[in-house]
């Protein structure tokens, strides 16, 4: 799958998905496409999801490479 259609598809079909899934796909789409332009969207609602469920050295891991991306955007 192209990393335009896996954007897509995190944004279309995201809601369905159950938070441990949707916790899969936000992770394969960050690890596999670094510099597609939603990175740093998709980083945002991984860590969002992670804080939400109480996986607290996770996000405090995943938000440094928030503050990282976010400063290249």
């Amino acid at each position: 799958m192209s990393a335009d259609a896996f954007a897509l598809f995190l944004e279309t079909e995201s809601q369905l998905l159950a938070d441990s899934e949707k916790e899969k796909a936000f992770d394969v789409f960050t690890k596999r496409f670094p510099n597609h332009e939603k990175y740093t969207q998709v980083l945002k609602d991984l860590i969002y999801l992670l804080y939400k469920q109480g996986k607290y050295k996770e996000t405090a891991r995943l938000a440094g490479a928030y503050k990282k991306s976010s400063r290249r955007t």
